[in-house]
């Protein structure tokens, strides 16, 4: 190996990195034990207190649930309730059904709740009410208890809370679960019992107890288990300790045994993992270490040598390319320096540069295009003439024939082909037939650069003696023309094109381009297939639009009445002085429509709030319709339907709300007793919204339904007053007061007097 001094030096080097990862190794060994003999306790110690957090959490939700149900009316009016039940009892208990099916879908931990009344023997659940022997054999079908000793411990026994494990029937299959079983309320002489249903997959599930090499499993006082991730060891509750580590030996093995106290109960929660993972988990970290070691010290020193060698056969190769002097001279310098100075001695031929300038002309022509378009081509005063330069030097890459400019812009129309976004190759073809077919039509009399920019395909146009303006508009007209009606016969493919005015000078290229671009966007509010517009043809860009609080209002109110044939006038009119007459731009016509669409927003939440259910069920399709629409035509046709719907909705609920005032009326003349009579109720029983239902009240008879309501109170209680025999708590009772105080206000408010002064007027 003559003159490799490069060789040594790279083998120097590669050796000099291998002791680095050795010297670390060594350093790490020293610490591995103690460390990963801490990080094993600290994870064990999060695992469980993560545990702790999570099952915790859980029972102080099932003690809520439990507190909500003891101070529910309905549940502590059924307490005493016995068979067979009144009307308002069976009423409760579908209402209570109700609650507790929401209480269920709330609780995601729970597989079935349910209370048992031990007056009435009756268990009323999510599903359904079940008398306790149903329930027992065919709904859960428990095992391992009795009937008689399943509805002694759980449902008749009183109990702060309980836990009985049983094997029982869970949607299908036979699976362990844990019965939770509380008094309602809380004492000895407890009406009622809740009862949860948790499946022991679904706490394992919940809870995550899984230790890494050993187990997880939560135990109460009574050594009873609750949980366990596996074969769980037989432990005592007093030989745990309430918080912190220790090391027990169980059966003749030992164990590092972790456990936490409950904050909300008698539970502990117990990791177990065998001492001897502790101790594999360190001498795995030593073998790790010292293998490691041992591979870089045997695989490195050839490794090295290895890449060293390959690394140095294509220098060698080089080497053995340039080598057209004397061996002897070469041994002089290293092989960096020798080939160093045989490529400074190199010339590329000519030849060779413009074979490769060839292979990259039609990525050079596009780059030149888009900068041309984009306006980041830096020419100087003469711009021609720099780019006739340029192109000599570069083999002519673009060349232009006069200083005559125009841009077309084509849009390919989706319609045309829907699928071209699902096939890229399809769109590529699309693309490819466009362009040549306009090629075509322009070299028939003047020169076209074509390239496909920002999902368009643009069409800069070089003239090569046109004589004005209206001539190049003509021209280009004619060729979009042209177009259309080749490639809609022939391929159906249809486009959407803008044109911009006739420029002179290469710097004007990037102003035709934005005028092209502006036209393209008016075109596209049309939305016309084969549509053309030029710029020059552009109304006057309007910068702002007049949608004011007046003419918002004035629609809002329309629709309000139902008058459609006002609203579709009121629409069309704005559109049209908008587009028409000022040629908003789209960015503004957006806003514009988005202005509108916050209007029908709105409305939209005005006719819910008056409980329609059709315009709740059908608002967001017709909104939807909206949102998703991209030309002036599709917007104003979805706005239109949006407003007609709402008037529509309005009409229907003017014809059915006529008669209801006086059903309110009626009402309240037949249940002013109640002491529970309020808007609330009434509105309930309507199945109306209650600030609704007040509104259309007081519109109808111009008395607020609260003060309908207590006049017609006062007015009875004047007449009882008259009978000596009655008491002002009888009175109160007669006429929908709680007590003789609230009767004593409310008179005095209305009246100016109290009941016994008023009295007295009348003696």
């Amino acid at each position: 190996m003559e003159g490799r001094s490069i060789f040594v030096k790279w083998l120097l080097s590669y050796l000099l990195i291998l002791l680095i990862p050795i010297s670390v190794s060594v350093v790490v060994m020293t610490q591995a034990e103690k460390i990963v003999d801490n990080e094993v306790k600290r994870t064990n110690s999060a695992l469980i207190e993560q545990t702790r957090q999570v099952a915790d959490a859980q029972l102080k939700d099932w003690a809520v649930l439990h507190q909500l149900l003891v101070l529910d009316s309905k549940v502590n009016g059924f307490l005493g309730a016995t068979n067979p039940l009144t009307e308002f009892e069976r009423y409760n208990v579908v209402q209570l059904s109700k609650q507790l099916k929401t209480l269920y879908s709330a609780h995601l931990s729970l597989y079935d709740i349910y209370l048992y009344f031990h007056e009435s023997e009756m268990i009323i659940s999510p599903s359904g009410t079940y008398k306790a022997q149903v329930l027992y054999e065919q709904i859960h079908r428990y095992e391992g208890m009795s009937f008689s000793e399943w509805k002694q411990q759980v449902l008749i026994q009183a109990h702060h809370q309980q836990v009985v494990p049983m094997t029982v029937h869970l949607g299908g299959s036979r699976e362990k679960a844990l019965l939770l079983s509380r008094s309602v309320p809380s004492r000895l002489d407890a009406g009622a019992t809740l009862v949860l249903v948790v499946a022991e997959s679904k706490l394992q599930e919940l809870l995550n107890l899984d230790v890494y090499g050993g187990e997880m499993l939560i135990i109460d006082s009574s050594n009873q288990l609750i949980a366990s991730s596996g074969h769980t060891k037989k432990l005592k509750y007093d030989d745990i300790p309430k918080d912190g580590w220790i090391v027990r030996s169980i059966q003749g093995k030992k164990f590092v045994l972790s456990s936490r106290l409950s904050e909300r109960g008698d539970w502990k929660y117990v990791s177990l993992v065998p001492r001897d993972v502790f101790l594999e988990k360190v001498m795995t970290v030593k073998r790790l270490l010292l293998a490691s070691i041992f591979i870089c010290m045997i695989l490195g020193l050839p490794l090295s040598y290895k890449l060293v060698r390959r690394q140095y056969l294509p220098v060698s190769r080089i080497i053995g390319m340039l080598d057209r002097q004397d061996r002897k001279e070469r041994r002089r310098v290293d092989e960096f320096a020798y080939i160093e100075e045989a490529i400074s001695g190199v010339r590329l031929e000519n030849n060779d540069l413009r074979l490769k300038m060839e292979g990259q002309r039609p990525l050079l022509q596009i780059g030149m295009i888009h900068k041309l378009l984009k306006g980041n081509w830096e020419v100087g005063s003469s711009e021609l003439q720099s780019i006739v330069e340029w192109n000599k030097i570069a083999g002519g890459i673009v060349e232009f024939c006069s200083e005559q400019f125009a841009v077309m812009l084509f849009r390919i129309e989706a319609s045309s082909s829907e699928h071209t976004a699902h096939q890229p190759r399809l769109q590529v073809a699309t693309t490819f037939i466009v362009t040549n077919v306009l090629e075509e039509l322009i070299k028939s009399e003047h020169q076209g650069h074509i390239v496909d920019l920002d999902e368009h395909v643009v069409c800069l146009v070089n003239f090569t003696n046109i004589k004005d303006e209206e001539a190049a508009e003509a021209f280009m007209l004619q060729v979009a023309e042209h177009a259309n009606t080749f490639l809609m016969e022939r391929y159906n493919i249809s486009f959407i094109a803008g044109v911009s005015d006739l420029h002179h000078g290469i710097s004007e290229i990037s102003v035709a381009y934005e005028e092209a671009q502006h036209a393209i966007e008016s075109a596209l509010l049309v939305a016309n297939a084969g549509y053309v517009l030029t710029y020059s043809r552009l109304p006057s860009r309007a910068s702002s639009y007049h949608y004011s609080l007046a003419i918002e209002q004035k629609l809002m109110n329309c629709v309000k009445s139902g008058d459609n044939e006002k609203v579709q006038l009121i629409i069309k009119e704005m559109i049209g002085e908008t587009f028409v007459e000022e040629g908003l731009p789209l960015p503004l016509a957006k806003c514009l429509f988005f202005d509108m669409m916050s209007t029908a927003l709105k409305l939209s939440d005005e006719l819910s709030y008056m409980g329609n259910d059709e315009w709740t069920r059908t608002k967001d399709e017709a909104l939807s319709n909206l949102l998703a629409s991209t030309t002036v035509p599709d917007m104003m046709h979805q706005l239109l339907e949006v407003f007609t719907r709402m008037c529509i909705v309005v009409q229907k609920h003017r014809n059915t709300e006529s008669g209801i005032q006086d059903e309110i009326a009626t009402y309240v003349n037949q249940n002013y007793t109640d002491p529970n009579l309020s808007i609330s109720s009434i509105a309930e029983h309507f199945g109306m919204n209650g600030a609704y239902l007040s509104r259309i009240f007081k519109e109808r008879l111009g008395i607020s339904l609260h003060d309908y309501i207590t006049k017609l109170r006062i007015s009875c209680v004047k007449k009882l007053l008259q009978t000596a025999e009655l008491t002002l708590n009888d009175i109160a009772e007669q006429t929908g007061y709680t007590n003789a105080n609230t009767l004593i206000r409310s008179f005095k408010k209305y009246e100016g007097i109290t009941p016994g002064q008023y009295k007295l007027t009348i003696k």
